[in-house]
């Protein structure tokens, strides 16, 4: 957890000023804050702004949530969580799969499936 201070330093004055693709853009104080702020809290960053498209909802469903949000990605554009739903309709639609639940915890699914299968090649037996 940041404390206040740190929060109050280095978070506080960023702000979003656009979004290219699956990226949310953010305006920093100057070169030594984004320096400072990818050496030290990139992966904060990334866990924090989250769902920003489709894509990034469907690989979070496919890894076993249950839900998502869209939140930081509205401050660019009010209308992403339309946009992330429409983008997720199209993709289900052109890959077959009716439903978003049926794409729960598939890649855990499969993951499964390939240790399995690579355990019982690894002992001689038939997958």
């Amino acid at each position: 957890m940041l404390s206040a201070d740190t929060y109050n330093l280095w978070f506080a004055p960023l702000r979003a000023c656009g979004q290219d693709n699956n990226t949310l853009l953010l305006e920093v104080a100057n070169d030594f804050c984004e320096v400072w702020l990818k050496d030290n809290y990139m992966d904060l960053l990334q866990q924090v702004v989250g769902i920003a498209s489709g894509r990034d909802a469907l690989e979070f469903l496919a890894a076993g949530a249950t839900a998502v949000q869209v939140g930081t990605a509205t401050f660019v554009e009010p209308e992403a969580a339309t946009r992330v739903l429409v983008e997720m309709r199209a993709w289900l639609a052109a890959h077959g799969i009716a439903r978003v639940v049926d794409l729960v915890g598939a890649f855990r699914a499969e993951h499964a499936q390939e240790a399995s299968r690579s355990g019982a090649a690894r002992n001689g037996e038939q997958p």
